[in-house]
């Protein structure tokens, strides 16, 4: 299945998921990168995918940029050294595999929203 979501060779470039290093497709949006990192349960996840819902809520950094950004996973694209600083409880809880019991420095979504 994997392959007809991302293709047999994707480009994969590297970002930040709060505080990990992880390789994605490039040119994906970032929910798509979380979905190859997480087939099974994104998949499965509460998300429309068309930014309708609000469920991907996410921060993030740009590269050379300090500004944190907040955004739709569904909707934004992955760029080169992005850096993800949240994630909404659903991210959080679908990215569980990836994150494991400790999701890393970032801070909840709700916390800081």
């Amino acid at each position: 299945m994997r392959e007809r979501l991302f293709g047999k060779d994707p480009r994969l470039v590297t970002i930040g998921l709060l505080g990990r290093r992880v390789r994605v497709p490039a040119g994906e949006t970032v929910l798509r990168c979380f979905q190859y990192l997480a087939l099974e349960t994104v998949s499965a996840g509460p998300f429309c995918w068309n930014g309708e819902c609000g469920h991907s809520m996410f921060r993030y950094r740009l590269p050379g940029d300090q500004a944190e950004r907040r955004g739709l996973a569904c909707r934004t694209r992955v760029e080169p050294g992005m850096e993800v600083t949240g994630l909404s409880p659903d991210l959080r809880r679908v990215l569980r595999p990836v994150l494991g019991d400790d999701p890393g420095p970032g801070k909840r979504f709700a916390e800081s929203s």
